[in-house]
């Protein structure tokens, strides 16, 4: 009985997990700018690492951009990590303007798992079209570059954590000091380039078994809190 129940509960969170994907592919680009990581781990003994990193740049009259990371654990012996990063330049001026930030982490039937959700949104009102100079955009290269080694690696979720927070307030400082206006007479550059207002992040740290409440907006992303299960 409670295997079963367990099963179910399961196949909910992954139905939960399908259904958050499916509704980003299909929500309107011209009001969201959707970033999403999600892992949900049922193998005992394995460690699972989804990172999602995205650039966007939005014009419209309603700005509703929505980032979420989203980790479940159903195993034993297992970590899982998901770790979703926004970047959002608001070149318009909305007159809805509602951004969305999540980490959910959840522990479920455990033994000895570490569970850890990080969702960094950072936003920037910039009146009018900007890009990234050359140095931000090699900068930018280089913390996409770290975060796929972070991928790949078998460090302890607090290994994570720490480095995920550096490249965070790595990336705080290219939004501060690399993001120049487009002048009038040139085109707008590509999507993932990146006024130089400050940027504002709303992070999100989350672990397990239970979701931080969603702090304001600060000048910088705080530091995750990763509380692992009890082994």
């Amino acid at each position: 009985m409670i295997v079963r129940k367990l099963l179910r509960r399961i196949a909910t969170l992954k139905n939960l997990a399908g259904a958050m994907a499916v509704a980003v592919a299909l929500a309107p680009s011209a009001a969201l700018a959707d970033n999403v990581a999600i892992a949900v781990n049922t193998k005992n003994g394995s460690d699972m690492i989804r990172i999602a990193f995205k650039i966007e740049r939005l014009m419209q009259d309603t700005v509703a951009p929505t980032n979420a990371a989203i980790a479940v654990s159903s195993c034993s012996s297992c970590q899982t990590v998901a770790i979703a990063i926004d970047v959002v330049f608001v070149m318009s001026d909305p007159h809805v303007y509602a951004p969305t930030n999540l980490a959910l982490a959840m522990n479920i039937g455990c033994s000895n798992c570490n569970t850890l959700a990080d969702a960094y949104q950072f936003a920037m009102t910039t009146g009018g079209p900007v890009h990234l100079t050359p140095e931000g955009e090699r900068e930018i290269a280089r913390i996409r570059q770290q975060l796929e080694q972070i991928r790949h690696s078998d460090g302890t979720i607090f290994d994570i954590q720490q480095q995920v927070s550096l490249l965070m307030l790595q990336l705080q400082q290219v939004l501060s000091t690399e993001v120049v206006s487009v002048p009038p007479d040139q085109n707008q550059p590509p999507a993932d380039q990146g006024q130089t207002p400050p940027a504002v992040a709303s992070p999100a740290p989350s672990a397990s078994p239970e979701a931080s409440p969603q702090p304001s907006a600060t000048p910088l992303p705080a530091s995750p809190s990763p509380s692992p299960s009890p082994t």
